[in-house]
């Protein structure tokens, strides 16, 4: 995160803010009931152990500030991008059918449940 604030004229400001981060997590995702239930997976188990997310938003934001009279006049620009990959399995589908571009042979979650 970064901020940079100059003069504009005699009594004009502006600002540039940068931020960017990104993370990185696994997560459980869905568990079947049985599967707990049985203990064929633990307390902090998981069915598909690549379940997960990388997160990576980024900010741009450019501000003009200036005096009129009583007054102040302010214009703000951002952009903002976000990539949120997120891989969990919601299907609910036994078998779920490979698409066309599709990188996992196989997306269905085994419980043929409709």
């Amino acid at each position: 995160m970064g901020q940079y604030e100059g003069e504009l004229g005699e009594r004009g400001l502006y600002r540039l803010l940068i931020t960017a981060y990104s993370t990185q997590y696994e997560s459980a995702g869905v568990v079947r009931q049985d599967d707990g239930e049985s203990g064929r997976i633990g307390f902090y188990g998981s069915e598909d152990p690549s379940q997960g997310d990388d997160a990576s938003p980024y900010i741009l934001s450019f501000d003009l500030e200036s005096p009129l009279g009583d007054a102040v006049a302010t214009q703000q620009v951002f952009l903002s991008y976000r990539a949120l990959p997120i891989a969990e399995d919601f299907t609910g589908f036994l078998l779920d059918p490979v698409v066309f571009g599709q990188s996992e042979p196989q997306r269905g979650d085994g419980t043929g449940a409709p």
